[in-house]
């Protein structure tokens, strides 16, 4: 990691968590939310997997 002089006005509202970390968190925290959601929905069959792709379309 290396460092570089920013003016104070930027450096106070630079963000505190690094972006990796951040992002790292949100993704973890969408597959937390993707895992709940399947608890709940149970398993879908590729049948129905595919008319929902194609809900929705005019032919």
């Amino acid at each position: 990691m290396f460092m570089r002089k920013i003016q104070a006005s930027k450096a106070k509202v630079a963000p505190v968590v690094p972006q990796t970390n951040q992002r790292q968190t949100e993704i973890d925290e969408a597959i937390a939310s993707i895992r709940t959601l399947q608890k709940k929905t149970g398993k879908v069959t590729t049948e129905e997997l595919l008319s929902f792709r194609h809900e929705g379309h005019k032919y």
